[in-house]
């Protein structure tokens, strides 16, 4: 009997990369457990409260895109909670890459990638932080096809990079 695609892509998933993931994703919940509940107003989410992110004018034409996987709302628990996913899963990606056997030092360097002071701070802008953690898991993704051996995955991963450093420079001028 034939398989779906995906059961046999779950199948290929081993247990270090979900032990790593759910670690990361326990640690960021914690960590940013105060972010996630509350509303913390600053010089920009108040005005962004409600926004389509429809800004091509200033050079942002993804954002809307990007930010429309989660809600175009400044919601503090859904897009953090989708941020923090986003950095579980480059977790993930960051570790294979550098090929971190040990899985006390695989754990560690997850968890100081989601409490690092830049995520903390991206946070404080809530309307935007699932765009920018996207825009970092797609960032470790194509580092990973980088480091793959097959010609096809590195040039993949080449565009992909040039794609992300695109995305990343448009969006980066929300702060």
């Amino acid at each position: 009997m034939k398989k779906f695609w995906i059961e046999t892509w779950i199948n290929k998933v081993d247990i270090k990369s979900v032990k790593i993931c759910l670690a990361v994703f326990l640690t960021g919940c914690f960590t940013h457990a105060f972010v996630l509940t509350n509303q913390l107003p600053n010089y920009d989410s108040q005005w962004f409260l409600y926004s389509p992110q429809d800004v091509v004018t200033s050079g942002r034409w993804f954002l809307k895109y990007a930010g429309g996987i989660s809600s175009y709302f400044h919601l503090q628990c859904l897009n953090g909670l989708l941020g923090i996913i986003y950095i579980s899963l480059a977790a993930v990606f960051i570790i294979r890459c550098l090929d971190i056997n040990s899985m006390f030092l695989s754990f560690l360097a997850g968890m100081v990638l989601v409490v690092y002071p830049t995520v903390t701070k991206t946070f404080n802008f809530m309307y935007a932080a699932d765009a920018y953690f996207l825009a970092m898991l797609l960032s470790a993704v194509a580092a990973w096809m980088i480091t793959k051996q097959n010609w096809f995955f590195r040039i993949g991963g080449g565009y992909y990079l040039e794609f992300r450093l695109e995305f990343i420079r448009h969006i980066s001028l929300l702060h």
